[in-house]
């Protein structure tokens, strides 16, 4: 994303573009003011949300733009809420209680991301819905996202997840 940024802001004749990628956390009072922020897929597995905007608004300039991508609800996001079923299905977890760091935490209709951004400091909050079309030429490409999306447990899931499995307990061992 950072250099689709860079080579964006180069074919536009812009030069001051800076990027910084890095945990919210990280970020720190000593941070140069910037003009915006984002967080893509990230915010709501965060332990303490609230701490990494209230972070984020620290390195913010007033007037500065912020902008989080969170999923919705599993009922309007099927590709991701049902293997997330399956596996927690046969790992025997739970899915996480409302509060709880997960990937569908912050994306419900009751405004709790929009209470969360207030909450942190953040001003004139506005959400929007988007529906976003996802093609994949296979499974193979849907397998390879959603490792991506996991982070590297999901890289140990065996191919075997894909079809019917004679040991669906060993095929889980690690989620």
């Amino acid at each position: 994303m950072h250099e689709h940024v860079r080579r964006s802001a180069a074919a536009a004749g812009l030069h001051n573009i800076e990027t910084l990628e890095c945990a919210a956390n990280d970020l720190g009072a000593t941070q140069p003011p910037y003009d915006a922020a984002i967080c893509r897929l990230g915010l709501m597995l965060f332990p303490s949300p609230r701490s990494a905007l209230e972070a984020v608004q620290c390195v913010l300039m007033p007037g500065a733009r912020f902008a989080a991508l969170v999923f919705t609800t599993p009922a309007d996001n099927a590709f991701m809420a049902q293997p997330m079923a399956i596996l927690l299905r046969h790992s025997g977890k739970s899915p996480p209680q409302p509060g709880q760091p997960g990937i569908f935490a912050l994306g419900g209709d009751d405004g709790i991301l929009e209470q969360l951004m207030k909450e942190s400091g953040l001003a004139d909050v506005k959400t929007t819905k988007v529906r976003a079309l996802l093609s994949l030429q296979g499974a193979a490409d849907a397998l390879e996202m959603m490792q991506q999306a996991f982070g590297h447990t999901a890289r140990s899931w065996p191919i075997s997840v894909m079809r019917k499995d004679p040991e669906p307990g060993a095929t889980f061992m690690n989620v």
